[in-house]
This record gives structure tokens, C-alpha cells and sequence, in this order.
């Protein structure tokens, strides 16, 4: 009888630290707990890169997006889903269920780019700029997925990357009619495409700008210095206006001197009285034409 009762308390300890092992084992195999900080319907680019192989090899080595996965480590939200917002219902079965950018409007897709890229690229700057009065997108020059330059996700080289839009200006400075372009001095070493409060998109005020390069000497073409230059610039001026609003602002240099848009547009001969030229003394006309000498051709000496 003893026996038995000994037994039976032996069994039920057995089946007691059995249970007690089986529930200590559940609380420590199950995993660590979700983070507070990661949001419903995030599912980390893992998931998404098992399906878009393509970009997988590719987008995992560069550094921005290497930035993007240390954002997801630490909130949950980061990676693939940082742009194309979270991913649990595209991977349930609803494909649609994401942002594409083929799908969405310059100014939502520019929003996207600038949640991480302020304060560098400021919003009033590009949307006040020319690029994006034009409804030009971050991703017209940029490649987030396969760049051909890794620091600046350019879908270009950055010496070429403004010559599909520029194509006149480009070739106008690799002649050196807008500006040479020596020892890897490029576009962006003047202009910035991201905007500016300057005029066409500068760096700096134009003066300012110069002196970067020109510090102590003068930038100033030998032809300027020739005695009869402010009457006789107009001869070289007509042909290659580029070269000169390379240094000067067309309408605060020529325009406001010269009294009229200039260089004159075609028919200006016959229309010349209407848009504002004049006999009268003090007229800007005169400033490069001579009364008796040009004038008299047609009006005469009176």
C-alpha cells in the first residue's frame, strides 16, 4: 500500500515537471516580439526581393539603399517599403496593392524622394525652379535601382546626364561657345538642377560664381578691350548670343541698355517705330547708330 501511494506521488511529480519544462520550453523558443516602432502591413524587403530578383543582386550593394535597410532595422518601415510604402497586401495576392511609380503624378512621386532627401534638396527651390515648373520627376536623372553612378543614383554619367534635355547647350559648350567644359568641369559645377534663387538655376550669383574660377584674373575676352568694342560688339554678339549670356544676363545687360529686346528679331525693320524706336535726342538708338549716317538711308535728312 505504501508502495503504491510512493509510486503515484513519483508519477505526478514526473507529469508535474514534465509540464512545467513543456510550458518553460514554449516561453522560450517562441521569438523575440514584434517591435513597437514596426507598422501593420510592413513585411521587409527580404519578401520583396525574393520575387523582383532582377534588382535584387544589383540594389542591395548600393549605398542609399544600404541606408534604407538600416532605417527598416531600426523602425520596420525601411528598405523597398521606405518608397513603395508597405507591402503586406502586394504579397497577399493584391499586386496593385503598391506604390508604382509609372502609376503616380511628378508631385507625389517627388514627395516620396524629398521624405529623406530635405533639407539638401528644398522643396520651394524645385518647385519654384525650372525643372520642376516643367513637371520634371527625381526620376528622370536618377536610378534608384540600377545607376550608373552609385553616390548619386544618376542613370547617366554626371559629365552627360543634362544633355537628352540640353542637347543645344551641351554641344554649345563642348565648342566652347556657352562655356568650355575643361578638367572634368561639368554642368553642375555652375548649375544646380535641384533649384536656386538665382537666375538658371545657379550655384551662386553669377560675379560670385566666376571668382570660384577666375580669382585674381580676369575672365574678361581680349576682343572687350578693343577701342570702338561698345559700338562694334553688336557684330560679334548677333552671331553667338550663348557666348555672351554665358557672363551676361541678356535682359539686364542688353535688353535694358539698348532700350529693346535684342538682338532686334526678324521684321524689326518694318516694325521698328511700334516697338519703341525713336529719332528723338537721348534715344538708345543711338547708342549704336549714327542719326546722319543709318537713319537718313531711309527717313532722310529731315
Amino acid at each position: 500500500m505504501r508502495r503504491s501511494i510512493v509510486r503515484t506521488a513519483i508519477r505526478g511529480l514526473t507529469v508535474a515537471a514534465t509540464l512545467a519544462a513543456a510550458l518553460c520550453g514554449v516561453g522560450m523558443t517562441a521569438g523575440p516580439a514584434k517591435p513597437a516602432a514596426v507598422s501593420a502591413g510592413y513585411v521587409g524587403h527580404k519578401v520583396c526581393l525574393k520575387c523582383h530578383i532582377k534588382f535584387a543582386k544589383n540594389w542591395a550593394t548600393l549605398p542609399h539603399s544600404k541606408r534604407l535597410i538600416a532605417g527598416a532595422k531600426k523602425t520596420g518601415e525601411g528598405g523597398c517599403e521606405a518608397c513603395h510604402g508597405p507591402g503586406a497586401a502586394h504579397v497577399s495576392g493584391n499586386r496593385k496593392k503598391i506604390i508604382s511609380f509609372d502609376n503616380i503624378d511628378p508631385k507625389t512621386t517627388n514627395a516620396i524622394c524629398l521624405k529623406c532627401h530635405r533639407p539638401k534638396v528644398k522643396a520651394e527651390l524645385w518647385n519654384a525652379g525650372a525643372h520642376g515648373k516643367t513637371g520634371m520627376t527625381c526620376l528622370l536623372c536618377h536610378d534608384p535601382h540600377r545607376p550608373v553612378d552609385q553616390k548619386t543614383l544618376l542613370k547617366r554619367p554626371p559629365a552627360e546626364v543634362c544633355r537628352p534635355c540640353h542637347q543645344g547647350t551641351w554641344q554649345s559648350a563642348k565648342e566652347g561657345k556657352h562655356h568650355k567644359l575643361p578638367n572634368g568641369l561639368m554642368c553642375s559645377s555652375c548649375h544646380t538642377p535641384h533649384g536656386s534663387g538665382n537666375p538658371k538655376l545657379l550655384t551662386a550669383p553669377k560675379g560670385d560664381l566666376c571668382k570660384k574660377c577666375h580669382a585674381g584674373a580676369s575672365p574678361r575676352p581680349s576682343s572687350h578691350s578693343a577701342a570702338d568694342w561698345a559700338k562694334a560688339h553688336g557684330k560679334t554678339a548677333k552671331p553667338d548670343v550663348a557666348s555672351c549670356e554665358s557672363c551676361h544676363d541678356k535682359a539686364r545687360f542688353c535688353d535694358s541698355c539698348h532700350g529693346t529686346a535684342m538682338p532686334h528679331p526678324d521684321g524689326w525693320m518694318m516694325e521698328h517705330k511700334s516697338k519703341g524706336a525713336s529719332l528723338a535726342e537721348g534715344s538708345p538708338c543711338f547708342k549704336c547708330h549714327s542719326k546722319q549716317e543709318f537713319c537718313s538711308r531711309c527717313h532722310g535728312s529731315g
